[in-house]
C-alpha cells in the first residue's frame, strides 16, 4: 500500500458509516456490552465506507479482546 492509499483510508466520508462506527464504539465502551452487536455495527461501517480504517481497527480490536 502506497503512502496516498494510507493517508486516503484514514478518514469516512459516509454518515451512515460513521453512525455504524459510533454505535460499535459505544457499545464496546460498555461494561455489560454484547460482543456480537459490537462486531454488526463495525462490519456494517465497513460495508458502508470500504475505505474508513477506524473501523476496520476497532472490529480487530473487538475480535481480539
Amino acid at each position: 500500500m502506497s503512502e496516498n492509499e494510507k493517508f486516503e483510508r484514514r478518514v469516512s466520508n459516509s454518515m451512515k458509516a460513521f453512525e455504524f462506527f459510533c454505535r460499535g464504539y459505544i457499545e464496546n465502551a460498555r461494561s455489560d456490552k454484547d460482543m456480537a452487536q459490537v462486531v454488526q455495527n463495525f462490519k456494517a461501517s465497513i460495508r458502508e465506507d470500504p475505505a474508513f480504517w477506524g473501523a476496520y481497527y476497532n472490529l480487530g480490536t473487538a475480535y481480539y479482546n
